[in-house]
């Protein structure tokens, strides 16, 4: 730049310059670094915001079905084995605060009419659903006279950058298993 006001003042054309200014490639690759890097750094950072919050619905999924396949293995469920469960949680989701993390376990038994009635709940974090209380289930796992285990969680899940949502969001899942000894899963 500073060249062609030099060469200005030496009473060069103008219109001649301005050609010269249009055809000069020098400095291109830096303007269009200056265009495009923030849009990648944009890019980077959701791409980083998007794989959190996959993984964050990844553990909440395998805590789900951790809470339900474990109890779907037992003929009765104690009170140690309940507190035992729901102690494993906050490892089965880590690295998202355990103060974050609620979960519930339920055993429901389906009748003749596939009407789903709960038989016992507990809960950590997230209220026990009452005994006698009936519950929807997917319309595949309504096999009359047979039992359930239903394993939920909840993740208050907080972006930790805030590019897409800077409040938080809850990221639930609900995984169903089948008793695999005992029909339905009794509580001590």
């Amino acid at each position: 730049m500073g060249a062609i006001v030099i060469e200005i003042a030496k009473g060069l054309n103008v219109s001649a310059l301005c050609i010269r200014f249009r055809e000069s490639r020098d400095g291109v690759a830096a303007l269009e670094f200056a265009l495009i890097a923030p849009m990648m750094f944009l890019l980077l950072f959701m791409s980083f915001e998007l794989t959190d919050a996959a993984a964050a619905n990844s553990r909440a999924e395998i805590a789900a079905g951790s809470l339900a396949d474990i109890v779907s293995r037992d003929v009765v469920v104690t009170d140690e084995e309940v507190e035992d469960l729901f102690a494993a949680v906050p490892w089965l989701t880590h690295p998202t605060e355990a103060s974050r993390v609620t979960a519930r376990i339920t055993s429901v038994f389906i009748d003749e009419d596939g009407v789903a009635e709960v038989q016992w709940s507990e809960g950590a974090g997230m209220t026990p659903l009452a005994p006698g209380t009936t519950i929807a289930i997917p319309e595949g796992m309504q096999i009359p006279n047979s039992g359930l285990v239903v394993g939920e969680t909840l993740i208050d899940y907080e972006p930790p950058l805030g590019l897409f949502s800077a409040m938080p969001f809850e990221i639930a899942k609900v995984e169903y298993r089948r008793p695999r000894i005992a029909d339905p899963v009794i509580r001590e």
